[in-house]
């Protein structure tokens, strides 16, 4: 245990009535999103989900936007892998940012 988890867990072991033998994990961010995601400001950037989800904030927004790099926007009135893989042989889409369940369906079209 790290000497910052274990300080954590006397804080919270009185504050939380936690017992001897109680588990606790405390995970502090280590890696920024602009790393993980590693947007470049020549970067154009699509973000694939729906508006409401948090993701969309995010990807669309605040990382591509403080990265510098260009937001691309195309409205999808329903999901269709098609269009999508015409789109990104439309336009110059560097970086895509999805669910898994995007890219698998992505994959399964038949691109001849």
């Amino acid at each position: 245990m790290t000497d910052l988890t274990r300080r954590a867990a006397n804080v919270f072991t009185q504050t939380c009535g936690l017992q001897q033998g109680d588990h606790l994990a405390l995970i502090l961010p280590r890696v920024p999103d602009r790393k993980l995601l590693q947007v470049k400001a020549s970067d154009v950037f699509w973000c694939l989900s729906d508006p409401g989800w948090i993701l969309a904030l995010v990807g669309s927004l605040i990382e591509p936007w403080t990265a510098g790099s260009t937001v691309f926007v195309h409205h999808l009135p329903q999901f269709d892998p098609n269009v999508i893989v015409q789109t990104l042989f439309k336009y110059p889409i560097t970086q895509c940012l999805a669910a898994p369940s995007v890219f698998r369906m992505i994959l399964q079209q038949n691109l001849t």
